[in-house]
């Protein structure tokens, strides 16, 4: 059986994790010694049973639109040998419970939630339901201290598409329709009010934050190759938002990610 696993957006203010690249975790209580009676006479009931391959375009959709958390389906047997599915909508909610559907579509039972029901009058047999699709966002990237951290982090981290929201150089100043595309060696920063580019390449070297009361450390700075004169160094990513040094010292730039 084929587990299938979708990435989506963050639907709050992207991440995707910087010091490893953002996977969904699947865990299955399946034991190994017993497989399912069959499963409804199909190939793969993911893609070859109509109605629930409708479910799973509705939770994708939903999870996109942030109306949908995180959502699991299993295969399970149930009255000894007959084929289902337990469609879990909200994983992480209280009151979300599961419900109980034959390989027909038919709504059996619901299970779980307030009531707390389990279904006997179907004999479910828990323990051996197979994990069999699972979708939720991606979490939000938090990595303090990115300056800390290798080259290849903060490359992670730092590449995609971002809008400016402000700039701080002793008073804050907001941006709007400002973006800033950066990738391997090239950063485009288009907007209402200001536009440029440079290319760059990495360099590590000591910066002198604008920040009071906070020494200079070491970490990599993007380096204007054609101008010969550091850029940007980054100093922490946040919930997606983006702290960006001047090498100058003249200003700090918050970012934030753009979920495409």
């Amino acid at each position: 059986m084929i587990i299938k696993l979708k990435k989506t957006r963050w639907f709050t203010v992207k991440t995707a994790l910087c010091l490893v690249a953002i996977t969904l975790f699947v865990a299955t209580s399946c034991d190994k010694s017993k497989t399912l009676s069959n499963t409804c006479d199909v190939d793969n009931p993911l893609t070859d049973l109509p109605w629930l391959k409708n479910i799973i375009d509705g939770f994708e959709k939903d999870v996109e639109a942030g109306d949908l958390l995180h959502a699991r389906i299993y295969q399970c047997n149930y009255n000894k040998s007959e084929v289902g599915f337990l469609l879990e909508p909200c994983v992480d909610c209280s009151d979300g419970g599961s419900t109980l559907m034959s390989c027909k579509g038919e709504s059996l039972c619901a299970i779980g939630g307030f009531a707390g029901s389990t279904c006997p009058e179907f004999n479910i047999d828990f323990e051996h339901k197979k994990l069999i699709w699972e979708i939720q966002p991606d979490p939000p990237i938090d990595v303090d201290s990115l300056y800390k951290q290798p080259l290849s982090v903060i490359k992670k981290c730092v590449l995609g598409k971002w809008e400016l929201h402000k700039m701080w150089d002793g008073t804050s100043h907001y941006y709007f329709n400002t973006f800033v595309d950066i990738s391997d060696n090239t950063v485009v920063v288009s907007g209402d009010d200001v536009n440029y580019s440079f290319s760059y390449s990495w360099k590590q070297m000591e910066v002198y934050p604008p920040y009071p009361n906070m020494s200079s450390y070491t970490t990599f700075v993007m380096w204007n190759d054609e101008q010969n004169k550091g850029e940007w160094s980054f100093y922490n990513l946040q919930y997606d938002f983006l702290d960006v040094n001047k090498y100058d010292q003249s200003g700090v730039y918050t970012l934030i990610r753009i979920r495409e």
